[in-house]
């Protein structure tokens, strides 16, 4: 079993967030989450939306903002799900604009002997869409009480994939080309990727398959966060179970391994005899401490960015 790992200031940080009470069981009357559902940010060609948590009254704007992304295996999951609304809410009941989008999904489905086929694979659209989502954000940051300099990236299995690819590439002339609002920045402050992959290229690759065995090579790579990390990577969460059976638990340490070869500030957590799919809540370890931690190391509560403290 691989520990818990967190630096001195983020084990203060956490022993803050719980003195203070981040996480109060109910909201008093009147200053509630307020939800805006359903708003269009990739052109009036596409169905996909997304959700704004909008926190409580109590909380001064303009605040930090963190976008969540759904896991389902890059063919299902909404940004409505159960698990999405979990970390929505837990999200936005401490402070932050929690963001839940739709993104293309591949088109699949199961044979006679249940072996999946794919009719449409979405790379890289639906890796643009996330991009796009950032930009929009950050167009519109004066609508929703956003602070532009303080967006994080969040998601869940395919999600967490999503997630990292995003905050690595948040300096590639080649990936932010594509999607709108070129115009906007990429920057990302932080990343949180519960059990996701940073490498899809050997057990993932129908998922980004392409017309060719070349291509599909070129995609995988592509598309494999490992490929474009850097010393420049945003802090990264990781969060893991170690009897997870859809990504093993070698991913995530793996991609902490990979992290700390190139320097880049990073916590772990892998949970033991937890599995895929769980939330902030699971049996084996309530993780709210840790990531409202995180977030308030790198994202700060009401402070601007650049007087964040250190």
């Amino acid at each position: 079993m691989i520990p818990v790992r967190f630096s001195r200031p983020s084990r203060l940080l956490a022993a803050t967030v719980i003195a203070l009470g981040f996480f109060a069981p109910a909201l008093p009357a009147g200053n509630q989450i307020e939800i805006k559902s359903d708003i269009p940010y990739l052109g009036p060609e596409r169905v996909e939306k997304l959700d704004v948590y909008l926190p409580p009254a109590k909380f001064p704007r303009p605040r930090a903002a963190v976008i969540f992304i759904h896991g389902g295996g890059w063919s299902g999951g909404s940004k409505s799900d159960e698990r999405s609304k979990e970390f929505c809410n837990a999200l936005a009941e401490n402070g932050y604009v929690a963001v839940s989008i739709d993104y293309l999904l591949n088109k699949a489905r199961k044979d006679a002997e249940g072996r999946t086929h794919f009719d449409a694979v979405a790379w890289p659209q639906n890796f643009l869409d996330c991009k796009t989502a950032v930009r929009f954000l950050r167009k519109n940051a004066g609508d929703f009480g956003i602070d532009p300099d303080r967006i994080a990236i969040m998601g869940a299995s395919a999600g967490a994939h999503l997630a990292l690819l995003v905050a690595a590439t948040e300096d590639s002339d080649q990936w932010n080309k594509g999607g709108l609002y070129p115009e906007q920045s990429n920057d990302i402050r932080a990343v949180i990727e519960f059990y996701g992959r940073h490498d899809v290229t050997v057990d993932r690759r129908p998922h980004f398959a392409g017309s060719t065995e070349e291509e599909t090579e070129a995609n995988v790579i592509a598309a494999s966060p490992a490929t474009h990390l850097t010393s420049k990577m945003p802090p990264v969460l990781a969060v893991q179970g170690d009897a997870d059976d859809i990504v093993p638990v070698s991913y995530g340490r793996r991609l902490v391994a990979q992290l700390a070869e190139l320097g880049v500030p990073h916590e772990y957590i892998e949970i033991p005899g937890a599995k895929h799919a769980f939330g902030l809540t699971p049996p084996e370890q309530d993780l709210r401490p840790a990531v409202l931690a995180f977030l308030a190391r790198y994202l700060g509560q009401d402070l601007p960015a650049k007087k964040r403290p250190d």
